[in-house]
């Protein structure tokens, strides 16, 4: 995002025969006066942490949109949301760039992980070594969603972490409230919604998930 460039100067009147002293100076205290009202304004629109900061580095939480009914909350073994249409979320990357989880022509594994989760934190550098072993999913999209992100927990930020682990699939940087989490009923770390082409679930799972596990998820979504 790019700044708004102030006037690093102002055109001050000059006052012929003024017969009150400092008067320039007034002008100009006022003229600064504006120039700082209208950047505390900026500032104020720009949000507080869930966009892209005005230096164009990666910001670790950006706006989430939710469309649709929230799916009930994970609780382990729990089939309830099975055969639900899954609420469309429309987010961003670390970079600002869009990411939706919508109704689309492919199935989609939507992932969410924590930073500062221990089990997340063995899993990610798994599911890295699974997709170089064999490949991205044919006719599979896998979409990552960074959560509960805070930078005074270990870790931290995702961003880097999950660069160096090397898991290079579309991610969404979920926004402060957690918005793309709660919609998706995620109870425990790490959390997994396999959804068909037409957002509705095929299964959900949580925890550390074996290379086998993960191979079914693929399969149930892409067999038939």
């Amino acid at each position: 995002m790019g700044g708004i460039a102030f006037k690093s100067g102002y055109d001050v009147p000059k006052m012929a025969n003024s017969k009150k002293p400092g008067g320039n100076r007034i002008l100009i205290m006022g003229a600064s006066l504006v120039a700082l009202l209208a950047l505390v304004a900026f500032l104020a629109t720009k949000g507080d942490d869930d966009t892209t900061n005005l230096s164009g580095e990666p910001s670790e939480t950006q706006a989430v949109s939710v469309t649709g009914t929230p799916l009930p909350k994970w609780t382990g073994g729990d089939t309830s949301a099975t055969g639900l249409t899954a609420p469309s979320i429309d987010g961003k990357n670390f970079a600002g760039s869009q990411i939706t989880i919508a109704p689309s022509s492919h199935p989609k594994l939507v992932v969410f992980v924590a930073h500062w989760c221990p089990h997340c934190q063995r899993e990610v550098p798994k599911i890295a070594g699974w997709l170089d072993d064999k490949g991205k999913p044919e006719g599979l999209e896998i979409i990552v969603v960074a959560t509960a992100t805070d930078a005074n927990r270990p870790n931290y930020p995702p961003s880097e972490w999950l660069q160096e682990e090397g898991l290079d699939l579309p991610t969404l940087a979920d926004d402060s409230d957690y918005s793309a989490a709660a919609a998706m009923g995620l109870g425990n770390y790490p959390y997994f919604v396999l959804l068909d082409a037409d957002n509705k679930v095929l299964a959900r799972d949580s925890g550390e998930l074996e290379i086998e596990q993960l191979d079914a998820l693929v399969a149930l979504a892409t067999d038939g």
